[in-house]
């Protein structure tokens, strides 16, 4: 663009020949009134690009056997595991976590001995209303952001089939 030269914007995109007839002047105010507007376009379609999608895998009531490992997420690409959260009726079970190739590998109790230490890890009996144990165990990790990719595993380390009453992974990726 030469110096004095004048360009005409038109929501968003410059616009082509031919040109309607432009006055000799334009108020300065005016051009940056249009050019803040074209500003806004362009933000809009880079936040587009860049906004969030939050997506649910549940594979509530899903059985593993004995030693037999079930997948509830296999993502490639950046994001964020929001919530993976595992409802058993025994602590027989390993969660294995796969974060851009660095791997997360933990049973029940191994969690439960180390969620004092982080926030991103809580395991526990359930408890009904009058705090009497329910019979089933909660085992729950989130808030892991991850680049490349991840993916979500349980395993039933019992000698007997388990069902997972509640088996669910909430996660957002960048589209």
């Amino acid at each position: 663009m030469s110096e004095g030269e004048i360009v005409i914007y038109k929501r968003g995109e410059i616009a082509q020949p031919p040109m309607p007839p432009v006055p000799k002047r334009i108020d300065p105010q005016l051009l940056q009134i249009i050019m803040l507007d074209d500003l806004k376009v362009a933000a809009s379609k880079v936040a587009n690009i860049l906004t969030p999608t939050t997506r649910f895998v549940d594979l509530a009531r899903s059985s593993a056997g004995p030693a037999r490992t079930l997948t509830i997420l296999d993502n490639l690409g950046a994001g964020q595991l929001e919530q993976f959260h595992v409802r058993a009726p025994n602590t027989n079970f390993r969660i294995i976590i796969a974060v851009d190739m660095r791997y997360f590998v933990k049973t029940y109790d191994e969690i439960r001995e180390i969620q004092q230490n982080s926030p991103e890890l809580s395991a526990f009996a359930e408890l009904n209303e009058d705090g009497d144990p329910t019979g089933h165990y909660i085992a729950s990790i989130r808030d892991i952001p991850y680049k490349n990719s991840i993916w979500v595993r349980v395993q039933n380390t019992g000698s007997a089939p388990v069902t997972f009453s509640q088996l669910f992974v909430k996660y957002t990726i960048k589209e």
